[in-house]
């Protein structure tokens, strides 16, 4: 389900940023509270990593029972692999596979059917800028450039046709769309919506120190050493390099980028398509969303990037929890105010 880089690997070759410190900060910086230090010094990360949601999934548990953090690690990636099997567009299975092939689907799985609810919402947020009808758009962006080429203008009004979150209704008892081949994708809201699933799973043990990545991420508490979690923006044009340190204390984060499934060299054409052009906006090279659910977080990258810096700002507005890291084309930064407060360590990790 991947289509992009989210948040970055630093320190490269020693592993996710979550789990390392990072280069250049001294001690004093990176420690929380001798307090909270003292209390949790011996108790053990827990971590383990896997694929699921077409990507690799990596949680870590800090709590001073490691038979707890293992049961509670393994429920978490139960809970993943049951949205996978849901919403994934390639197990011929999955509600979202039925839906997309007969155009509805009875019954639907109660996490589909909240994941699509809060995809309409914040369709109609949007104005269509954020529509998960957008995927015969997608599919038709990747088949052209795979043979080299631009979409035709005809091509994209033809598919333009079957894109409109209007017609796709949902209910708990039936979710259906109402234009001839239409279809669905969960990809700028699934993963969010898995790691909110996870987290619920890790908290229900009892578990107060964790950082989980599911290609989104979210982090609650410290490390055993009170030192706080640590993300890594990642450079939307140098891999390996980061624009900025995020402490994801109690919050999820997300990023929208340009740069993991690019369609041309030159980064105008991937695969963040405006659903309601069918073109890659041409703003904003990547925007990460900070917000108190990973759904959330998720869905708001993806449409703070289709809206561009001013309309997405605008409608951040509308979300006083959430905030967002914006990274022009001219690889200029902009943030909303209260992003700068994840940019520093909590108080009290």
């Amino acid at each position: 389900m991947r289509r992009r880089t989210f948040l970055m690997a630093m320190a490269g070759g020693l592993g996710w940023a979550a789990w390392h410190a990072v280069k250049g900060l001294t001690p004093s910086h990176a420690e929380g509270p001798a307090s909270a230090r003292d209390a949790r010094k011996d108790m053990p990360l827990v971590k383990r990593s896997g694929l699921a949601l077409g990507t690799v999934v990596t949680i870590g548990v800090v709590h001073d029972r490691i038979d707890v953090a293992e049961r509670a690690i393994t429920s978490a990636f139960e809970e993943i692999r049951l949205i996978e099997r849901v919403m994934s567009l390639f197990r011929v299975d999955s509600d979202l596979v039925r839906l997309n092939r007969s155009g509805l689907v009875e019954s639907p799985h109660p996490c589909l059917y909240e994941v699509v609810s809060q995809a309409q919402t914040l369709a109609a947020m949007t104005d269509g800028a954020f529509d998960i009808t957008i995927q015969r758009l997608w599919r038709l962006h990747a088949e052209s450039w795979r043979a080299s080429r631009p979409p035709h203008r005809e091509e994209l009004e033809n598919k333009l046709a079957q894109v409109g979150w209007r017609h796709l209704s949902a209910s708990p008892e039936l979710i259906s769309l109402d234009r001839p081949g239409m279809a669905v994708t969960l990809n700028g809201i699934a993963q969010g919506y898995a790691v909110d699933r996870a987290m619920a799973r890790i908290r229900a043990h009892g578990i107060r120190h964790a950082l989980l990545d599911t290609g989104e991420f979210g982090g609650i508490g410290s490390k055993s050493n009170g030192v706080p979690w640590k993300v890594g923006i990642q450079h939307p044009r140098q891999e390996e390099t980061s624009l900025a340190v995020v402490y994801p204390h109690d919050c999820y984060l997300a990023t929208s980028g340009d740069y993991m499934t690019r369609f041309s060299p030159d980064l105008k054409h991937h695969h963040i398509l405006d659903p309601r052009t069918g073109v890659s906006p041409s703003e904003l090279a990547s925007v990460t969303v900070a917000a108190e659910s990973g759904m959330l977080a998720d869905g708001l990258a993806t449409a703070v990037f289709v809206l561009g810096m001013e309309g997405g700002l605008a409608l951040l507005q509308r979300f006083p929890k959430a905030e967002a890291f914006m990274v022009r084309k001219d690889g200029s930064t902009a943030a909303s105010p209260g992003f700068r407060s994840l940019l520093s360590p909590p108080a009290e990790a």
